[in-house]
């Protein structure tokens, strides 16, 4: 599995060097890389979309979003928390009560879509674990979509959970909203994680 990152940020650049240093091939795409996101698109297995959400919408609905051909794209934006918005507010101009994952998967139609990553934040990429226990990633999407993203996870020592279809996607956005707040009034500065306790079920079957 090669893995495509669109976007060179702190999130994309945290992502690129865990996957990396877990063997995983990777490819970076953003302003300053060498690899352009035309190839991205086309050569990658999985893409995680690690851009501003209003830049990764604009792409879906362009070329980017029709030569999908049934592989995973994972939406690792949060609407919610670039534009300071309170949990359970309607978000963002564009969202309309809707949640950015449901936009990025209605437009990248050629794509099997998931909503990931979006709850970890950047500095915990490298250890995923919280107290002894493996963070928890919830994942919602298509089920060909959360296998694939399952399959990452877990190479990356975090525990997969199985958060719905797609429209859970306004549940994950709030909870990196959540999250957020309480690393801010702890004074956390972004570390912080969750570990859900859960019977053996979506994890082991997908494996």
């Amino acid at each position: 599995m090669t893995v495509g990152i669109a976007g060179a940020g702190r999130m994309g650049r945290a992502l690129a060097g865990a996957l990396e240093a877990a063997g995983v091939p990777v490819l970076l795409a953003g302003v300053r890389e060498a690899v352009p996101f035309e190839e991205l698109w086309w050569r990658a297995s999985v893409v995680l979309l690690t851009l501003p959400f209003s830049v990764a919408l604009d792409l879906m609905r362009g070329v980017a979003g029709r030569c999908g051909g049934g592989r995973t794209m994972v939406d690792v934006t949060n609407p919610r928390l670039a534009a300071a918005q309170p949990v359970g507010a309607a978000g963002p101009a564009g969202l309309a009560g809707r949640s950015g994952g449901e936009l990025i998967a209605e437009a990248a139609r050629t794509w099997e879509v998931a909503k990931a990553f979006n709850t970890v934040p950047a500095g915990a990429l490298g250890g995923a674990r919280v107290d002894g226990c493996p963070v928890s990633l919830p994942i919602a999407g298509t089920p060909a979509a959360k296998f694939d993203v399952c399959r990452l996870a877990r190479r990356l020592g975090f525990d997969p959970v199985d958060a719905g279809d797609i429209s859970a996607s306004r549940e994950l956005e709030s909870l990196a909203v959540l999250l957020m707040r309480v690393s801010d009034a702890n004074r956390l500065h972004g570390r912080i994680a969750i570990h859900i306790g859960q019977p053996a079920g979506f994890a082991a079957a997908v494996t």
